[in-house]
């Protein structure tokens, strides 16, 4: 029944109006995503886990990963209260940013396997980082 309602507004929003603000380009950057707490000292080792996955669409506040797995350890990447830490990597640079997840679903496609998709947005990116992922967007607006 979820697809059926997914669908559904999938179509209607192309009849309608997209609720979508931010302009979205199809680029595919590798990533790294990992819970932004994990890094906190737990029993004495560090809980450096991330999943490794790659973009499907970016914009100038948010985008879609492509992941292999919603958990990272005992936690659900989409959970509330779980700000997520992502390390995209730009054709000249890595960046950092933290996010939060604000949809998901399963995913599957024949060039890119199976796994899930994740809609993010952007709640914190460093003054220099910021700089770096709004000109690689307005690159991609020339194109």
């Amino acid at each position: 029944m979820p697809e059926l309602v997914r669908s559904i507004t999938a179509r209607l929003r192309e009849f309608v109006r997209d609720r979508r603000c931010a302009k979205r380009y199809s680029v595919r950057l590798s990533c790294q995503v990992e819970l932004a707490r994990a890094n906190v000292i737990r029993n004495g080792s560090h809980g450096s886990h991330a999943l490794e996955g790659h973009t499907r669409d970016i914009s100038s506040d948010g985008m879609a990963l492509i992941l292999p797995a919603i958990r990272l350890g005992d936690h659900y990447l989409a959970g509330e209260n779980h700000p997520l830490l992502v390390h995209l990597q730009l054709p000249d640079s890595m960046i950092e940013m933290h996010m939060v997840a604000v949809r998901y679903d399963s995913f599957a496609d024949e060039e890119q396997g199976a796994g899930y998709i994740l809609g993010a947005r952007i709640t914190q990116l460093g003054q220099e980082d910021r700089a770096q992922y709004v000109e690689f967007l307005a690159n991609l607006a020339k194109k």
